[in-house]
């Protein structure tokens, strides 16, 4: 019997429904007093981190920053678990991300909603009114964004993947295929408040930057990196090797705010 074009239409809907709810298959979640380091490691097809705070696992799940997170309560800061979680099939980073985020409603009760607020930060625009870039900066022919978007269903799509994998230290930020909103996202994780694109510049880019971190901007309890004194800071080298530059801004930014959220359920 043949399918009505409405019927074809309605199972399309029912089986991307069914892949957007996907949860892991198995998930452990268990309570760490230890107060030791923190591990993370994912897999297409594992999650698992020992040591991870309440915060740390919003933020990832849900890909936001410190700031961007309204209401959440002093323990999810003090409280420590171990999470692994597993599946049957090979996941891209942003179904895992959903999936962790089904984790966090089923075993924390977790309840959050979306809502846009007036924050201080920066406007990402170019240095040299000429729009001449810098020697750390070049067009590509590679769109990353796109292939990490992409199911890691097979060995040449986890190879593609692993060769737009972005690096960025503490020193050293280097992307491969990129655009300047990705660009600005990793400029916001350094310095912790909101970056937004303003540069005008389409497609994407191969980027190299070095700089010397300011002390009082690392993350808490990381140690500062032995470089030599007297490098350029962030701002400098942005003009310096790419010809861009961070100039103060207020932006309207997407926070994520928490509506509930409760103790762990047990395994």
């Amino acid at each position: 019997m043949k399918k009505s074009l409405g019927t074809i239409f309605v199972v399309a809907i029912l089986a991307a429904y069914a892949t957007a709810q996907k949860s892991f298959d198995v998930v452990s979640v268990k309570p760490n007093d230890s107060r030791g380091p923190s591990d993370l490691k994912v897999t297409p097809q594992r999650f698992s981190w020992t040591n991870a705070s309440l915060r740390q696992l919003i933020q990832v799940a849900y890909d936001v920053r410190p700031y961007q997170l309204v209401a959440l309560p002093a323990w999810a800061d003090s409280a420590d678990f171990d999470v692994v979680a597993t599946t049957d099939v090979s996941s891209s980073p942003q179904q895992m991300n959903a999936m962790l985020q089904r984790l966090l409603a089923d075993r924390f009760d977790l309840a959050v909603h979306r809502e846009q607020r007036d924050l201080p930060g920066y406007a990402l625009v170019l240095a040299r009114r000429d729009g001449k870039l810098g020697s750390g900066i070049h067009q590509s022919t590679k769109d990353c964004e796109t292939t990490g978007q992409k199911p890691l269903d097979s060995a040449a799509a986890q190879t593609e993947y692993a060769a737009c994998s972005p690096q960025m230290g503490l020193t050293r930020m280097k992307l491969g295929g990129y655009s300047m909103s990705f660009l600005a996202g990793g400029l916001k994780r350094i310095l912790e408040k909101p970056v937004v694109d303003k540069t005008g510049l389409s497609g994407t880019f191969d980027i190299e930057l070095m700089w010397t971190p300011d002390p009082t901007m690392l993350p808490a309890g990381v140690p500062a990196p032995n470089v030599p004194s007297g490098g350029p800071s962030i701002f400098t080298a942005l003009e310096e090797q790419l010809g861009l530059k961070l100039i103060s801004d207020r932006a309207p930014v997407e926070v994520l705010v928490i509506d509930r959220l409760s103790r762990p359920k047990p395994d």
